[in-house]
């Protein structure tokens, strides 16, 4: 146990920790005006459910043009309609965290960006821009199944 909790990661955790305390260990103001956790929650973010409205009055669209309105009403019409495990993973497959925001979901900045055309292309995602290159489908039903295609390959990086 000893191994597990504290020698395993000594090499990496200790010039972290002296650098951190460095930087914030010392402060009295901050001690006085933070507690732990919510230190931890300002480090790490709190697992909050997806909030859709937050995120799409943040969002930006790419490529798409006016003839494209319609068919971004249906994505997010599909990302309303999953479940909360699928908004979970919908949130690791853009962005590689569950995590909320510091600011809340408003501040997640998801962009939607055109990429093509066709039913057997899958959506795909550059993580640190939160940035879903979305392919046009045919239909809501092609959209959605690709979309839960996607997220459920998904991975992240394991950081939860």
């Amino acid at each position: 146990i000893e191994w597990y909790f504290n020698e395993r990661y000594a090499e990496q955790i200790g010039p972290f920790c002296e650098g951190f305390r460095c930087v914030v260990g010392g402060s009295k103001l901050l001690r006085t005006l933070v507690t732990a956790e919510q230190l931890e929650k300002i480090i790490c973010g709190v697992e909050e459910p997806m909030n859709l409205v937050a995120i799409r009055q943040t969002a930006s669209v790419n490529g798409w043009s006016e003839q494209d309105k319609e068919y971004l009403e249906m994505f997010w019409d599909v990302v309303a309609s999953f479940n909360q495990d699928e908004c979970h993973r919908f949130a690791v497959f853009v962005s590689a965290s569950t995590r909320t925001p510091l600011k809340g979901w408003t501040d997640f900045q998801l962009q939607v960006q055109k990429n093509g055309e066709g039913d057997e292309r899958l959506p795909t995602a550059y993580t640190c821009f939160h940035l879903l290159m979305l392919p046009r489908y045919s239909s809501a039903e092609v959209l959605k199944t690709r979309l839960l295609q996607a997220i459920h390959e998904t991975k992240g990086f394991g950081l939860n």
